[in-house]
């Protein structure tokens, strides 16, 4: 008895869905230089980015704070191509 098995490849291409805003979280990655506590400070929800710039702004106004971590969200649309060999 003889098993036959056929593997196909498809390419996918990953676009950016431009009907989505783009947003982002940020937290401030202070640390005392005691070993005390860090700030803990987060920007919450997720937000436009202009936002997010504006509130980053104000916390390092307010705080002197100049290192953040960022996370920023695009939405993306999968979009699959051909299967191998079809024309």
């Amino acid at each position: 008895m003889s098993v036959r098995e056929r593997y196909r490849f498809r390419e996918y291409t990953v676009q950016h869905d431009q009907t989505k805003p783009t947003t982002g979280t940020a937290r401030c990655l202070w640390e005392a230089e005691d070993g005390g506590p860090g700030c803990d400070w987060t920007s919450g929800l997720p937000m436009a980015l202009d936002a997010l710039t504006k509130a980053l702004g104000k916390h390092c106004a307010e705080t002197d704070h100049t290192e953040y971590g960022q996370t920023v969200r695009h939405s993306v649309t999968v979009v699959p191509g051909k299967w191998d060999g079809e024309a």
